[in-house]
């Protein structure tokens, strides 16, 4: 399971301070890093990228909150293509969206 996100808030309303874990499905952080001031879709699209290069199990099911970031992950876009995003080499892969998935990474982290 992968979730990313960035902070926001007044005066300027702009990304900053971005993030991404990764679990495993019993509930263990496997990954957990800091990214820099990105969007929060990017965030989530690098909590992909890290599961697909570092994890080498293959089948692999990713769940995602994030409908951008599975989408960046499968094809370039406009949007992903102005941040520097590529699709990943999504073989023996499956990428899921999965509703509230942050809910098991906040668990994770709170263990």
């Amino acid at each position: 399971h992968v979730d990313g996100g960035a902070f926001i808030e007044p005066p300027n309303f702009k990304f900053h301070d971005a993030y991404f874990s990764v679990v495993c499905d019993c509930g263990l952080l496997v990954h957990f890093e800091e990214i820099g001031d990105k969007y929060s879709g990017e965030a989530e699209y690098e909590a992909i990228k890290w599961a697909v290069d570092n994890i080498g199990e293959r089948p692999l099911k990713i769940t995602s909150d994030c409908l951008t970031a599975i989408c960046w992950a499968k094809k370039q876009t406009k949007a992903s293509k102005a941040r520097g995003l590529k699709p990943l080499n999504l073989s023996g892969i499956t990428i899921e969206y999965k509703h509230q998935n942050h809910k098991l990474l906040i668990y994770a982290l709170l263990q």
